[in-house]
């Protein structure tokens, strides 16, 4: 079983990185909750809390007569993480034992497993005031200190939801832990911000059936947004965070709007703005990885993480879709959030047509090898080259078809979003569209050359010719497009032009071949010195014999098709003149028969 990632420090003076949200995220994660299974992470508990206590030296005592006497953790003796990772897995524990019972009470809603519940979720409550105290006196670092009373609140929250007895103070604490989280999650980098938006999943649901049931009750309550739910102490913290984190460069971007065709659209949704600083600090790594070479050194790595860009552009839109779902929206709020998921879909666009061109050159540079390997008495090696996969025609087909679907899909969002920066990017996107669908025409053109079906290539590398015309054509009616583009078309039409060639050429040796194998063949046709017939050195007619019945270069079975054999029959007699003979008259000679006339008298005595 894998434990989540300790840090020691032996020095009481040094700071203690805690990490409680990783820790917890990690730990439910890995350990049952990602499938709701809250006995299996209960007992996952339990067993780190004893190991903590052995590794730790915070084993408890025995009292008089064998009694159970728990030993306090005081903040003398927090030298090392895992002492405060105690209270942690404690209050966890206790959390999870009352998840278990609350799933429970669906198959039995007896009352005492309600007391019982509650009571777990007060233990947890415990632990967790517990572990604020010792972050407080502890002195650990600010963010430590606002992750532990964020932790507080949400697990005070949840008690007083799950009494409900005093629906306005749940409110109240789960409002604070949410704002706090947003708060933090401002001065927090994209691998943080997953860890909050773990614990913010939880809130958010809890904070509305608090609403609910308020507006159920017919109490007027108002819910604290932004700083509004934070005391002066905590704000102060987040004041001094932000210093720090500005000092060290690791903040995220902030992630207040999202440029898109030349216009900027506010992130105002707490969910949509924390996924889209998560695909902004990808977008940032990636540039530093494409600064740095990281086209030349790992083309795979390149696209992996231009594919977890898309990825999380594609979560941020699907957050969007998720807040347009809300019945509490104004019109004013869904027209803005349409306008919002309009963008980020763009920019999603924008951002796998550059994935798809980048494999797309990837592929280009490898088909080269390819290629080469075609060539006849080429010393192209492939052992020499085998970290690198040889590309084919079909696999560059099927990208530049994602790339054309991909553009189709872009202008179609163009025209939707309208104006003239709507039609600017449709004139680029007829630009890209016609030369997407050259360099598709080019490589099914080598497929086809590859077979050895020359004028079906000759063809499609001349189709390729008139749409690369075409997109020079619309490159320079558009402004907008850089000479990249251009140089690639010219680039494309040079190596067209080239190749078509080699297609006439290879035709015509083709053709030069077939005429000279036919020659070849006419010239052996000969009536005289015909070589002896091959039926004797048949197997079928060497049956009996103990020898070999041919050379090992020469061996047949049967001839095809097989000789015909001899059957004995009768002879057929056709006699035409039998026609024409007249039998004799034998009338004569034919005896008669008694009359039947006569009577019975006759016949007894013989009389005629």
């Amino acid at each position: 079983m894998d434990e989540v990632e300790m840090h020691d420090s032996s020095a009481t003076n040094e700071p203690l990185p805690l990490e409680l949200l990783d820790t917890v995220r990690i730990a439910q994660c890995e350990h049952g909750l990602k499938h709701s299974e809250f006995r299996a992470y209960r007992i996952y508990c339990t067993r780190k809390l004893h190991r903590l206590y052995k590794c730790t030296g915070m084993t408890h005592k025995t009292g008089p007569k064998g009694k159970f006497r728990r030993r306090p953790i005081v903040a003398s003796d927090v030298h090392d993480v895992r002492v405060l990772q105690v209270p942690l897995l404690a209050a966890e524990r206790a959390w999870a034992y009352a998840m278990d019972i609350k799933n429970e009470m669906e198959q039995s809603n007896a009352p005492y497993k309600r007391r019982h519940m509650v009571k777990r979720l007060s233990r947890a409550h415990v632990h967790a005031k517990e572990l604020a105290s010792l972050v407080a006196a502890r002195s650990l670092d600010t963010r430590s200190t606002v992750e532990a009373d964020a932790y507080l609140h949400w697990i005070a929250g949840s008690m007083y939801l799950e009494k409900g007895n005093n629906w306005e103070v749940a409110l109240e604490k789960l409002s604070h832990a949410h704002c706090v989280l947003e708060e933090l999650s401002k001065v927090s980098n994209y691998n943080q911000l997953v860890s909050i938006r773990y614990l913010l999943d939880r809130i958010e649901p809890a904070i509305r059936f608090c609403e609910y049931e308020l507006t159920r009750a017919g109490v007027q309550f108002t819910t604290p947004r932004g700083g509004d739910a934070m005391d002066a102490a905590t704000a102060s913290k987040f004041r001094e965070l932000s210093k720090q984190v500005g000092g060290t460069g690791d903040r995220a971007d902030g992630a207040d709007e999202v440029r898109w065709n030349g216009e900027s659209y506010p992130v105002t949704e707490g969910r949509c703005k924390n996924k889209v600083q998560v695909a902004a600090g990808l977008v940032a790594d990636l540039e530093v990885q494409a600064a740095n070479g990281g086209d030349n050194d790992n083309v795979d790595e390149l696209i992996q993480m231009h594919d977890r860009v898309v990825n999380a552009y594609a979560d941020a839109r699907g957050a969007v879709r998720s807040a347009l779902q809300l019945s509490s929206i104004t019109n004013h709020q869904q027209a803005q959030l349409t306008a919002l998921g309009r963008a980020i879909h763009g920019v999603e666009l924008e951002w796998t047509i550059k994935r798809n061109a980048a494999l797309a050159k990837i592929m280009e540079d490898r088909l080269q090898g390819f290629l080469m390997r075609k060539l006849p008495g080429s010393a192209f090696n492939r052992a020499k080259d085998g970290k690198d996969k040889l590309a084919r025609p079909e696999g560059l087909v099927r990208t530049y078809e994602n790339l054309a679907a991909n553009v189709t899909t872009l202008s179609d969002l163009a025209a939707e979003s309208g104006g003239t920066q709507g039609e600017r990017l449709m004139d680029i996107c007829s630009a890209k569209l016609e030369h997407f669908r050259a360099y598709r025409c080019y490589f099914i053109a080598h497929k086809y050359l590859s077979s050895a079906k020359y004028a079906e290539a000759h063809g499609l590398f001349g189709r390729c010719l008139k749409r690369c015309t075409a997109a020079a054509k619309l490159v320079e009616e558009s402004t907008e497009m850089d000479m990249d583009t251009k140089s690639e078309i010219s680039a494309l039409t040079d190596k067209a032009n080239a190749f078509a060639a080699v297609c006439i050429a290879e035709y015509r040796a083709a053709q030069l071949e077939q005429s000279q194998t036919a020659a070849d063949a006419i010239d052996k046709v000969s009536l005289a010195d015909q070589p002896p017939s091959s039926a004797e050195h048949m197997m079928v007619n060497s049956l009996g014999s103990w020898k070999s019945f041919a050379d090992a270069s020469s061996v047949r079975i049967s001839g095809i098709p097989p000789a015909l054999p001899y059957i004995p029959a009768r002879p057929i007699v056709l006699d035409g003149a039998i026609v024409g003979i007249e039998p004799p008259v034998l009338a004569h000679r034919v005896i008669e028969e008694p009359s039947s006339n006569t009577s019975v008298v006759s016949r007894i005595f013989g009389w005629s």
